[in-house]
């Protein structure tokens, strides 16, 4: 199944197709079901003082153990606060989408 991953505590996405989750624990639970997201659309703040780097950090988590995103796997960053979007990229693009793309190439790791 393809599907899109909109986390955002308050927020609802633009445009049509995305599976909203309003915390980190809904977001793990949608991937659990649902398998690895096409797509992940990321707030950064949410209640409870709670941080979407979290999530990040648990599909890291799920990378290295073998459950590989997708191929043509995208994400991006829509929340007001400019220091958690650089959180998140940095996140992603660090450790996130290097260690998918060396798992793919080396799957024996």
């Amino acid at each position: 199944m393809s599907w899109k991953l909109y986390l955002d505590d308050k927020r609802s996405p633009l445009e049509q197709g995305f599976i909203i989750a309003r915390n980190n624990n809904e977001a793990i639970k949608l991937v659990q079901e649902n398998g690895m997201p096409i797509h992940v659309a990321f707030d950064y703040l949410l209640e409870n003082e709670s941080t979407t780097d979290y999530f990040a950090y648990w599909l890291h988590q799920q990378v290295r153990k073998g459950n590989l995103l997708p191929e043509g796997f995208t994400y991006s960053v829509h929340t007001a606060f400019l220091e958690g979007k650089q959180i998140i990229q940095k996140y992603m693009n660090e450790k996130v989408i290097p260690t998918n793309n060396e798992m793919r190439l080396n799957p024996s790791n």
